[in-house]
């Protein structure tokens, strides 16, 4: 008996299906994924995970915390370990030399205090890490100054805990140090302002952008901490000078004699640290500023570095 021409299609198509629905789903879900990161998702089989929210930034980590890859003596200090999926990632990749630590702060709500010990036990560097049970707005306090070279904030998100976090962080900070937020812009349309990080990683960076230096903003954000100026009362970072408000003078730092300045450029001055909004980092230039003459002598007599960002 002979078959159809579609009886013969529809065979060839159920022959299909079948030799491709032996083929593990896996295969296609990881057939996009970089190796290294394949790499990284096979061996944290090992451990004792429920989720993953934190491989989407290895790349990034990798790119930027590289600098301090098996560095002695290098203290790190992370706030909402949960798993210790972040953790344990660190201790294997950065935190490589014998001489470097970690801190983790953690209130340890619910049950999973005992995975993370777990998982800390499996990943062989228990010496390597101390860790603080309590909430990480009363622990911090009881740290030492200027202790730790890379702070990762991943506690509470609210917004109150975690400026209070960020601020109680950077008092920890080593100059040159690295300040890491995460979920900047997480549940975005999902939850209210005061109940996610963003509102208070910005309040942050405006309240302390004459310290820091921005490394990376996306979901997470960098931060460098930068020398602190000695500037006093009433004086505001003009690139890498010092302008006092008051009266209108402009130091280099450690200089005691102020830079002879024009009341045109005290005007210009005035009006460019005016200009500023809370979230510029460096000072905005328009059209308009980039064509003045006073500016742009001043600029050039000065070598002044504003970190400008330039509008549209």
């Amino acid at each position: 008996m002979k078959l159809k021409k579609t009886g013969i299609i529809e065979i060839y198509f159920l022959v299909f299906l079948f030799t491709f629905s032996c083929i593990p789903c896996q295969v296609f879900a990881n057939a996009d994924i970089e190796p290294e990161l394949r790499e990284y998702i096979e061996h944290s089989k090992k451990y004792l995970f429920s989720e993953d929210w934190f491989s989407g930034n290895i790349p990034t980590w990798k790119s930027i915390l590289s600098q301090f890859k098996n560095k002695p003596r290098i203290h790190y200090l992370e706030i909402g370990v949960f798993e210790g999926r972040s953790l344990i990632w660190m201790l294997e990749n950065i935190l490589t030399h014998p001489t470097a630590r970690a801190t983790c702060v953690d209130n340890f709500c619910g049950d999973y205090e005992k995975q993370f010990r777990a998982n800390l036990k499996i990943s062989g560097f228990s010496k390597k890490v101390k860790t603080i049970k309590g909430r990480s707005q009363i622990e911090l306090r009881k740290l030492p100054l200027n202790s730790f070279d890379l702070i990762y904030i991943d506690g509470s998100h609210i917004a109150p805990d975690a400026l209070t976090d960020a601020v109680l962080s950077w008092a920890l900070l080593k100059t040159d140090g690295l300040l890491i937020f995460d979920d900047y812009l997480g549940e975005e349309g999902i939850l209210p302002l005061d109940l996610r990080p963003r509102i208070a990683i910005d309040a942050f960076i405006a309240a302390f952008k004459n310290e820091l230096m921005i490394e990376h903003s996306a979901y997470q954000v960098i931060l460098k901490k930068r020398k602190p100026t000695s500037c006093p009362y009433n004086c505001v970072d003009f690139g890498q000078y010092t302008y006092f408000w008051n009266n209108k003078e402009l130091y280099l730092p450690d200089k005691n004699e102020p830079i002879q300045l024009s009341e045109g450029e005290k005007k210009l001055i005035d009006k460019l640290i005016m200009s500023r909004k809370p979230e510029d980092i460096g000072f905005p230039l328009n059209s308009e500023a980039l064509k003045d003459s006073v500016f742009l002598n001043l600029r050039k007599r000065l070598n002044l570095d504003l970190g400008e960002s330039k509008e549209q």
